[in-house]
């Protein structure tokens, strides 16, 4: 067929030749083109223009390179076959076109048959060889896989964490051992390969070596793959040191050979020996705790508890486990949630965000209420997450506080009382105090009985204020003194305008804190009145008292004559200034004078 004629590339430098050639190859059924030098010949093979099936190659082409240059050129880009078709028969000649890899040397006018002939028999050779290159190729190829399948699993074995080892069954030669097989006995491949020697080494011991050596003979012997797994044996390496082995036997029985492995498992064992011993430790602490530990499940049930709270309960496990909170629980707690669906709202928080505490009322089996203090922590148990739940029993604590609380009150109201009833006394000391200076006429009796009352009525004050406040123990400092100053204001009504400032911070004092700045407030207060604005028609007092991080500053300043220094010594009008002194330091306070366009006074101490 058409399609089937093979083309040739024929190099021959006379022209005539090639025309005679080129024609009884073309009646014979070839495609052939015609090139007349060696160089053409190379580009036109190499460029791929036209692809040949055969180059029919003169050796002697003229000038240039001769026909074994030029097939030793395309040979080195091209694998095809070329046949030789040259004049000459000089040995030496042929034997150039013997080095390269040619297939066939034809003496030019052979004649048609013979040149067809030879051309026939390269294409078979050709097919031949590229044929058994293939093969060749191929079975290269796939010893290259098998060594890299090999080494792979070479490498696999030798860097298992067990040991691996191969031998025959029935004269027990090893085939195969790894590294870690010996390094896991801890003996030389030459004692693991002798069984009699293996079994003296591995189990020193002859009363365990028999009894080892007659268990692991037998379970071979047996053919049964089961019996050929072995846990826990105990063995010595060449170190002396004791390990402990799963050894395991698997029997090919098809293919004469058993496949031996080993895994050192004397860390798993001490491991396991830790968890018992810690399960044992933790058990203990569990059952032994004074405080009811207990776990709910998913599902939202106790799954699990300990004595401790059986105890608090009255209940045996088989009558309190698998319950939920509200089957122990009375239908509402104590701020008037329902029990059923606060026990959901805890639950629900403590998944949500971890450590949750509050406190449950409880019913035991006698249906008798007990209150705890409830802990729960979301934590993963068996793979499972989990609520571990403590309960500390706070009855007692919780009767106790209310006891406490029922104490504080009715303490609260006798005090309440007391200070009523000290209000009422004072007010009455008071009364005496107003109506005996209403009836002297003497300046000196006048002025003294007025800073008694101003004293006094200080005392009054603090307590009126006290008995409207709800602690009684702490004061607005604010409150107090503002109205503290306008009963000392309203004392000292003249003619002359003296006006009062104030700057009050609010904030709360104890009581005796409070009572003792209105006494020396009242001292300083009634001295400035009284002396300050001699000869004055009129003045200004500035009052401050400021609490800068727990630090009290008070400052008494006025715009008046100043102060002398004798005046503090003189009796008649330093015994106010004197009590003032002495409060300063019962309050381990400072207190500083100075008289520079009146007088300031300024008192410092820390709460």
């Amino acid at each position: 067929m058409e399609s089937e004629k093979k083309k040739i590339l024929l190099v021959e430098d006379e022209a005539l030749i090639a025309i005679l050639e080129k024609k009884q190859l073309e009646n014979i059924g070839y495609t052939v083109d015609h090139v007349s030098n060696g160089n053409d010949a190379v580009k036109s093979v190499i460029d791929g223009t036209s692809i040949y099936d055969l180059i029919l190659m003169d050796i002697d082409l003229g000038a240039g390179i001769d026909g074994t240059q030029a097939a030793e050129q395309i040979l080195s880009h091209i694998d095809i076959p070329i046949v030789f078709l040259s004049s000459h028969t000089e040995p030496e000649i042929v034997e150039k076109t013997e080095k390269l890899t040619s297939y066939g040397y034809v003496v030019k006018n052979s004649g048609i048959v013979i040149l067809d002939t030879s051309i026939k028999m390269a294409f078979k050779l050709y097919d031949t060889n590229k044929k058994l290159l293939s093969e060749l190729s191929e079975r290269k190829l796939t010893e290259e896989k098998l060594k890299k399948r090999n080494e792979y699993i070479e490498t696999i074995f030798s860097n298992m964490p067990i040991g691996f080892a191969v031998n025959s069954i029935d004269d027990g030669v090893v085939k195969y051992m790894n590294s870690k097989f010996e390094e896991i006995y801890g003996w030389s491949r030459d004692i693991l390969s002798n069984v009699s020697i293996f079994f003296d080494k591995v189990f020193p011991d002859p009363e365990y070596r028999n009894l080892m050596m007659g268990k692991i003979i037998s379970d071979m012997q047996s053919g049964e793959p089961d019996r050929m797994n072995w846990d826990n044996l105990k063995i010595v390496t060449k170190d002396n040191e004791e390990r402990y082995v799963h050894a395991i036997n698997i029997p090919v029985i098809d293919q004469n050979l058993m496949i031996s492995t080993v895994q050192d498992v004397t860390m798993r064992n001490q491991m396991e020996k830790a968890l018992r011993e810690s399960e044992l430790t933790f058990r203990k602490l569990f059952e032994d705790s004074a405080d009811a530990i207990l776990l709910i499940d998913q599902s939202g049930v106790f799954i699990e508890c300990n004595q401790a709270a059986l105890v608090l309960l009255k209940m045996t496990r088989e009558q309190f486990l698998y319950k939920p909170p509200v089957d122990i629980s009375p239908e509402y707690q104590a701020d008037g949630q329902s029990s059923r669906e606060k026990a959901l709202k805890m639950i629900e928080i403590a998944y949500e965000k971890g450590l949750h505490r509050f406190d449950w009322i409880c019913l035991n089996s006698e249906k008798k209420e007990f209150i705890v203090d409830v802990s729960l922590m979301p934590i993963k148990f068996k793979g499972q997450l989990m609520l571990h739940t403590t309960w500390r029993n706070i009855t007692e604590r919780k009767q106790a506080e209310e006891e406490i609380k029922k104490q504080l009150a009715e303490k609260e109201v006798f005090l309440r009382e007391v200070h009523h009833r000290m209000k009422n006394n004072i007010a009455n000391i008071e009364s005496f105090l107003r109506l005996q200076s209403n009836s002297t006429v003497i300046p000196e009796v006048k002025a003294s009985l007025q800073d008694a009352i101003s004293r006094v009525q200080g005392m009054r004050i603090f307590y009126d204020k006290l008995l409207i406040s709800r602690d009684t123990s702490e004061i607005s400092i604010l409150i107090y003194i503002k109205d503290l100053l306008d009963s000392i204001v309203s004392l000292f009504i003249v003619q002359n305008e003296i006006i009062v400032e104030k700057e009050i911070s609010d904030f709360n004092i104890s009581s005796k804190h409070a009572i003792t700045i209105g006494i020396i407030l009242n001292e300083l207060l009634t001295n400035a009145f009284k002396y300050a604005f001699k000869d004055r028609d009129n003045g200004t007092i500035f009052i401050s008292i400021k609490n800068i991080d727990k630090n009290i500053i008070m400052t008494v300043k006025d715009n008046g004559i100043g102060f002398n220094e004798k005046f503090i010594d003189d009796n008649s009008h330093g015994f106010g200034l004197a009590i003032v002194k002495m409060l300063v330091e019962q309050l381990n306070g400072t207190y500083d004078i100075k008289a520079e366009k009146g007088t300031e006074i300024v008192i410092k101490f820390s709460l």
